[in-house]
């Protein structure tokens, strides 16, 4: 369909309601636009909405270049990119690179996989090598490496190094490992991030 091909051992098509089920354990791969990633996802279950180009996926990893998301289930949008991770203990979310893997924790994410921006929420930890932030909510554009983590208060902390930091909102820069407090007011831009049909 379009960029995305895929396979399982088991499809089951539903005329009437315009969707597919693949049993698992099934995959699926959307091809890259140009200057993009390739979007693969392994799960034990996946339904596609044939007329919404929509997928859900059930115990699924998703892996988006250097990025994978691991979630109880995984929501994707193929036109938008986006995909929705949730899961009742956590999602797991990590970015491998050579000077230690970012790990974001969180009850849900939400994954603009061409931009490579993301939104968590639900109570969030960022673990950057030593670094760790916490707070109710972060947004975490990776083509800057800024993490905006906001609570009541945000606490940043390095253990190690006998670092703390707390704020409203403050600004964790993962390629830096550095953290200060954001001084102007911030709202997560929900917006963007909005699923086919979500008020």
């Amino acid at each position: 369909r379009g960029r995305v091909e895929a396979k399982g051992p088991t499809l089951v098509y539903r005329e009437k309601t315009g969707e597919g089920e693949l049993l698992g354990p099934a995959e699926m791969r959307q091809a890259p636009r140009p200057g993009e990633d390739p979007v693969e996802v392994t799960a034990s279950r996946m339904t596609f909405q044939v007329d919404t180009d929509t997928s859900t996926s059930e115990n699924a990893l998703l892996k988006s270049g250097n990025q994978e998301g691991r979630a109880g289930f995984v929501y994707y949008e193929e036109e938008k990119g986006l995909a929705v991770f949730t899961d009742p203990k956590e999602v797991v979310l990590t970015r491998k690179r050579r000077d230690g893997d970012l790990i974001i924790r969180a009850k849900e994410v939400r994954s603009l996989t061409g931009p490579k921006k993301l939104i968590a929420t639900g109570g969030v930890r960022l673990v950057d090598g030593d670094l760790v932030t916490v707070g109710e909510s972060l947004y975490y554009d990776d083509t800057t490496g800024e993490a905006l983590v906001l609570g009541r208060p945000a606490v940043s902390e390095n253990k190690k190094e006998g670092f703390k930091l707390s704020g409203a909102t403050l600004l964790h820069n993962v390629n830096r490992h550095q953290v200060r407090v954001y001084g102007r007011p911030f709202q997560l831009p929900l917006a963007e991030f909005k699923k086919l049909g979500e008020k």
